[in-house]
């Protein structure tokens, strides 16, 4: 209910999509332009954020390995999901 009165509210979603739906997902974090980290969540769980352009570190291990998009658009009332690029063994 939090993602649909946000939308409502001039923010928009972002959804980094789960590998397995297990608990065992990884985190994913949203950083605003100024590199603060504005909300983080497991993968398959989605996140409310203000409209603007982000960037998103994902995946497990130290933060040295782990994967990043940047400048992801969020649009208010929309949800952005992330198309996949990663995999797991």
């Amino acid at each position: 209910m939090e993602e649909l009165s946000a939308l409502i509210q001039g923010f928009g979603v972002v959804l980094m999509p789960s590998l397995s739906g297990t608990d065992q997902e990884p985190f994913y974090r949203v950083y605003g332009a100024d590199g603060t980290e504005v909300s983080s969540a497991k993968m398959g769980v989605p996140v409310v954020v203000p409209e603007g352009r982000y960037r998103i570190s994902y995946g497990s291990g130290r933060e040295s390995q782990l994967m990043e998009m940047r400048d992801v658009p969020v649009v208010p009332r929309y949800k952005r999901i992330i198309e996949p690029d990663w995999g797991a063994l």
